[in-house]
């Protein structure tokens, strides 16, 4: 019997033998063969099919037996009396030698392929969130020395300075006296534009305002 792929059940094809079987199985007309397994054995062996394998078994049985011709009852109850006399462990040993069957496990290996589709989906968001870090640590470590560049570049007036109370010259660290306008233009970013105040020109250009 062999067994047709349908895409809503399994439909039964009825076979002439286990041969014919077999042959709908390796020509596609046929999803698989169902047979006893020593027969389907046997018949592979026969045909030196090499493609095909058995890959499952049946719960169901199959005890072995002894022919004999109808017209011979002697042989017959002779044979009988042979295969009584057999324990389990001969019969075993009889079977695997003379109808060994080999058996292959067919393993579905599409749980397989999926665990490692997402194992290799984690690992490229791994790989990318790394490489987003790294460009970003990278990045703050350029404006952090582009930071403490402009830091050392920017000079800054604090504590107390020394001024003269009458010339308001101020004393730098070596001890001599320079002009404010210097003094602060050499330690800070300021710059200095020269003008003449309200008192200073009444002070000083009088004659020039009554002219």
């Amino acid at each position: 019997m062999s067994c047709a792929r349908n895409t809503q059940r399994i439909k039964l094809l009825e076979v002439k033998n286990n041969i014919e079987g077999i042959q709908k199985v390796v020509t596609g007309e046929a999803y698989g063969s169902i047979d006893a397994t020593t027969a389907l054995n046997y018949a592979l062996r026969q045909e030196n099919i090499t493609d095909i394998k058995i890959t499952g078994k049946l719960p169901m049985g199959f005890e072995l037996g002894v022919a004999s011709r109808k017209d011979e009852p002697l042989l017959h109850d002779l044979f009988q009396k042979a295969v009584n006399s057999l324990t389990k462990t001969e019969k075993r040993r009889i079977h695997d030698k003379w109808i060994a069957v080999n058996v292959d496990k067919v393993i579905d290996y599409t749980l397989l392929w999926k665990i490692i589709g997402l194992v290799a989906i984690f690992m490229a968001i791994l790989a990318e969130s790394r490489r987003r870090v790294a460009k970003a640590n990278k990045k703050l470590t350029t404006l952090n020395s582009e930071l403490v560049a402009a830091l050392e570049e920017i000079k800054t007036l604090k504590g107390i300075i020394p001024i003269c109370m009458h010339c308001k010259e101020i004393r730098d660290d070596r001890g001599s006296w320079n002009q404010l306008e210097k003094y602060i233009t050499e330690h800070s970013e300021a710059q200095f534009s020269h003008g003449v105040c309200d008192k200073c020109v009444e002070k000083y250009y009088s004659d020039v305002l009554k002219s």
